[in-house]
C-alpha cells in the first residue's frame, strides 16, 4: 500500500516510479496505491500533479485497486478540528477499514467467509477501491434496497473519494 498526497511534486511525481519498481520487485504481491486527493481550494499546478499522476500510475500494467482519500472531504467532515486533527482522524479511519478488512478473512459467517485468497483477488483488480462497513439486523440484510441506501450513505460519510455509483 504506497501511500501518496496525489497533488505534491514529490508525492505524485515520485509515486508513478516507486509503484513501477515496486510491481517489478515484488511480482508475486499485489500493490495496491494509496493516493490523497488535492482539496477544491488547493492550486490548479496541485490539480494538475493530482491529474498527471493519476495518468501516470494508471499507466502502470500491474498495479491492484486504487484508493482514493479526497482532503475535501476530510476537512468537510471534521469542519471544527485542528488541521493536524482533521488528517490524524483520516488516517486513523483508513487504517481501520483496511485492518477491520483484513481481520474479515478470519471470521466464519452462516453466508459466506472472505477468505485470504478473495481478499487478494478482490484487491487485485484495477479500479478505485472503498472499504466501508455498516451494521445490520438479520431483517434489514434480507433487504437489498435498505443494504444499498445504507452502505451509500456511509461511503457518503467517509473520507474515500466520491466514484459514480450507479
Amino acid at each position: 500500500f504506497p501511500v501518496f498526497a496525489a497533488g505534491g511534486g514529490t508525492g505524485s511525481g515520485m509515486a508513478p516510479l516507486l509503484i513501477q519498481y515496486l510491481t517489478e520487485w515484488f511480482d508475486d504481491k499485489v500493490i495496491s496505491p494509496i493516493r490523497f486527493l488535492p482539496e477544491k481550494s488547493e492550486s490548479p499546478r496541485s490539480k494538475m500533479n493530482a491529474l498527471e499522476c493519476f495518468s501516470d500510475v494508471s499507466m502502470i500494467d500491474d498495479i491492484g485497486a486504487t484508493f482514493l482519500i479526497d482532503n475535501q472531504k476530510v476537512m468537510e467532515l471534521n469542519q471544527a478540528a485542528p488541521l493536524k486533527t482533521k488528517h490524524a482522524v483520516a488516517r486513523k479511519e483508513l487504517l481501520m477499514h483496511l485492518h477491520y478488512l483484513n481481520q474479515m478473512t478470519e471470521k466464519p459467517s452462516a453466508i459466506s467467509n472472505l477468505d485470504e485468497m478473495d481478499l487478494l483477488t478482490t484487491l487485485s483488480e484495477r479500479g478505485a477501491a472503498i472499504v466501508s462497513g455498516i451494521s445490520l439486523e438479520e431483517r434489514d440484510a434480507k433487504r437489498p434496497t435498505n443494504v444499498s441506501e445504507r452502505l451509500l450513505k456511509a461511503i457518503e460519510f467517509s473520507i474515500f473519494a466520491k466514484t459514480n455509483t450507479e
